[in-house]
């Protein structure tokens, strides 16, 4: 029994040779680990670098939409110039019926008095 409790024993040496061993087997692990999420890092960065670089600012968006409203405006003109002239028109065509109906009642008039 004492000579398989020797065998079972290692020097120091290589006690700590094989710690090392394990510790670097870890550090690699570990460094790996390391590089996957700095990699998810960076993506994420280059996707929030990309995003500004195509986002409108708040200005820029702001000018868009005073521009938008004006043009809504000028065309809410637009109409509503075109409804008054064609109620222009209308009214102008009801005068020339109503004066054609005048003349031919004061024509009728005349023919029935002769």
């Amino acid at each position: 029994m004492a000579s398989e409790e020797a065998n079972n024993r290692i020097s120091l040496k290589e006690f700590i040779l094989n710690k090392l061993a394990d510790n670097e087997k870890q550090s690699k692990i570990l460094a790996a680990m390391m590089e996957k999420r700095l990699d998810g890092m960076n993506e994420f960065r280059n996707a929030l670098k990309d995003q500004s670089v195509n986002a409108v600012s708040r200005a820029e968006f702001q000018v868009q939409i005073e521009k938008i409203t004006g043009d809504i405006g000028t065309l809410r003109e637009v109409a509503a110039e075109a409804r008054g002239k064609a109620s222009q028109t209308s009214l102008i065509a009801t005068l020339l019926i109503a004066l054609l109906g005048l003349f031919v009642s004061i024509l009728t008039l005349v023919w029935n008095l002769k």
